[in-house]
């Protein structure tokens, strides 16, 4: 399975945090390589900088402004399917709560 995870964030780094963590350990189950891509809309708190330091790994997508989440959304989406066979999930920042949410 070839997945990719999108998440919009404004203002949220707690949430986004922990969405994150989640979406990591579903991945390490999964066993299978999942993209993940965290579009920020112009947050003014720290949540660029925790999405740079804690998570590496994720394709971060920064707004000079508030574009809304569906256009926000739409902007991962669009990297996320310039890869053929490769199925896209989006996710709110608290849709991590939900813990099996991406299973096999």
């Amino acid at each position: 399975m070839k997945l990719s995870v999108v998440i919009v964030s404004y203002n949220v780094a707690y949430f986004l945090e922990q969405a994150l963590l989640s979406v990591r350990r579903a991945a390490a189950a999964l066993g299978e390589p999942v993209e993940v891509f965290v579009v920020d809309n112009n947050s003014a708190d720290n949540s660029v900088v925790m999405v740079r330091d804690r998570f590496p790994e994720v394709l971060l997508i920064e707004n000079e402004d508030n574009p809304g989440f569906s256009r926000a959304n739409n902007q991962a989406l669009r990297q996320a399917r310039e890869k053929p066979g490769l199925s896209s999930f989006s996710m709110s920042r608290t849709s991590g709560k939900r813990s099996r949410t991406i299973t096999t």
